[in-house]
C-alpha cells in the first residue's frame, strides 16, 4: 500500500507543479496566513493554508482545510492591501509553512496578515501590491 502512494505521488508531482505555475501566472498562489496582532495560541494566531488571488490592493483567500490541494471554504476578501516588509519566520517552523516559503507583512482593511508563500507568492506580492 505504502509502494503504491509512493508511485502514485512521483506521477502525480510534476502535474501539480504545473497546475501551480499555471495558477501563478493568473494571480493565484498557495499560500498560508495568520493575523499578527492575534493573541499567542489563539485560532485566529494558527496558519491557515489555502490557496489567494493577489490583485491590485486585493487578496482573496480560499481556505485548505484538509490540505488536499484544493482550496474549501468560505472566500475572505481583504482590501486595501499594501505589503509592508518580510517577516522573519520563527526559530521553530510551523507545520503549516512549506519548506523555503517566505513571510510577508500586509496591512489591510481587516488588520495585520502574515502571508507565507514560495517565491513565486512573494513575487507576486511585490509586483501587484
Amino acid at each position: 500500500m505504502g509502494l503504491g502512494s509512493l508511485l502514485l505521488g512521483r506521477r502525480a508531482a510534476p502535474e501539480r507543479r504545473e497546475r501551480l505555475a499555471r495558477d501563478a501566472d493568473r494571480g493565484i498562489v498557495e499560500c498560508a496566513l495568520r493575523y499578527a496582532d492575534a493573541l499567542p495560541g489563539s485560532l485566529r494566531g494558527r496558519w491557515l493554508p489555502g490557496f489567494a488571488e493577489i490583485s491590485s490592493g486585493t487578496i482573496k483567500f480560499q481556505p485548505d482545510y484538509v490540505d488536499k490541494g484544493e482550496p474549501e471554504g468560505k472566500v475572505t476578501v481583504f482590501s486595501d492591501v499594501v505589503s509592508t516588509d518580510q517577516v522573519e519566520p520563527t526559530p521553530k517552523k510551523p507545520p503549516e509553512l512549506k519548506k523555503n516559503w517566505k513571510i510577508v507583512a500586509l496591512t489591510t482593511d481587516k488588520g495585520r496578515l502574515h502571508l507565507a508563500s514560495g517565491e513565486p507568492g512573494v513575487k507576486l506580492i511585490e509586483e501587484r501590491l
